[in-house]
């Protein structure tokens, strides 16, 4: 049986966060009082990727999108690509991971000096 994305990223948030990482969640979720969704404006905007990390020793942004191992190799959106491919430009890390050594192979990438 495939663990839900839900759970990988729980995996991924707790080893992380053990690991020294700054690890925020992405969510755009409805809101838990009032059942309305966020609009795409709000936060960091549509196909942002599940997690955000800051990796020590130097601060580097890091981007981990969470995908379930059989989605793997699913197209992602063209925008969702594109706000990856921007956070590189300007010398961060974007990665997918299906799983936590996957996430953790994206943060070591992170701590190397740019």
């Amino acid at each position: 049986m495939t663990p839900r994305e839900k759970v990988i990223q729980e995996e991924i948030r707790f080893m992380l966060a053990h690991a020294g990482v700054r690890v925020f969640q992405h969510s755009v979720w409805p809101c838990h009082v009032c059942g309305s969704r966020p609009r795409p404006q709000t936060g960091l905007g549509a196909y942002t990727a599940d997690l955000i990390c800051v990796a020590r020793p130097f601060g580097r942004f890091c981007a981990i999108e969470v995908k379930t191992p059989d989605k793997r190799n699913a197209k992602r959106d063209a925008p969702q690509r594109e706000w990856a491919e921007w956070v590189r430009r300007f010398g961060g890390v974007a990665g997918v991971a299906t799983n936590v050594d996957e996430a953790y192979a994206l943060i070591e990438q992170a701590r190397e000096l740019p």
